[in-house]
């Protein structure tokens, strides 16, 4: 096969934005898979710190 510059270099580039494409994929499953059980304890944490300030409050199921 006959490669001219210009092919393998639009061929270099179309590899590195797929492979871009796939980090930036699996930085965002990531970084979703840490941060949601941490915010889920966050509001967990929060909801107990207000029942405790106040106990009589009225909760809504």
């Amino acid at each position: 096969m006959d490669w001219s510059p210009d092919r393998a270099l639009r061929l270099r580039m179309v590899v590195t934005l797929v492979s871009l494409a796939v980090t930036a994929a699996a930085a965002t499953l990531t970084t979703a898979a840490v941060l949601t059980p941490v915010v889920g304890v966050a509001i967990a944490v929060a909801a107990r710190l207000g029942r405790a300030r106040r106990p009589y409050s009225v909760t809504l199921m």
